[in-house]
């Protein structure tokens, strides 16, 4: 008897072949560029929230609600659709290959939903610029979960984030990584990284 494969199995793959597969695609069309631009790029395209976007711009809500309508409960700010996306490139990997994903990212993703330029030119993963700035200066960047509620059906964390052990940022919202985030903005403004 076949076993089926779980989405978050899929989901797992697809996240692995998608760093992948971008981290070579940033390699080839880069070639002038050291590691550490090469890492924050990627760290810019795969992220939840970049991979949520995705979802939307593919509209793949669409085919959830056609291939399994009594299950899907669509909220646009889930991360359903993002887990949906992985699944997908992990599904052609594991049905095509690495150059099948190669392709779809390339041929179909980069040509229609996404804009390489744009990221770069865009500066908004403020945990990267913090890691950056700490690598460059030596210093130690720690994010620790301070605390955790729920409100109604969501959780809230409040992350915090210090450099040599230093309080130097907060940020509480329903997503970790946003969390991490603020509390990573609000360390590069206290600092005043560039």
């Amino acid at each position: 008897m076949a076993r089926i494969e779980s989405n978050e199995r899929l989901e797992f793959l697809g996240d692995a072949v998608l760093s992948l597969v971008i981290g070579a695609y940033l390699y080839n069309e880069h070639p002038d560029e050291d590691e550490g631009f090469l890492s924050q790029m990627r760290s810019r395209v795969v992220n939840r929230e970049l991979f949520n976007e995705l979802g939307y711009k593919m509209e793949l809500q669409n085919w959830m609600q056609e291939v399994s309508p009594s299950k899907v409960e669509f909220e646009e700010s889930s991360s359903m659709l993002g887990n949906t996306f992985e699944a997908l490139v992990g599904a052609i990997f594991i049905d095509k290959g690495y150059e099948a994903a190669r392709h779809f990212f390339e041929n179909t993703v980069l040509v229609y939903h996404l804009n390489i330029d744009d990221i770069q030119a865009s500066d908004q993963n403020y945990k990267s610029r913090l890691l950056e700035w700490g690598q460059k200066n030596l210093k130690k960047v720690s994010y620790n979960l301070t605390h955790m509620e729920r409100i109604g059906n969501k959780l809230q964390f409040t992350i915090e984030v210090t450099i040599d052990g230093e309080l130097c940022g907060k940020g509480t919202a329903n997503k970790k990584r946003k969390a991490e985030q603020m509390a990573a903005k609000e360390a590069i403004e206290k600092l005043g990284v560039k």
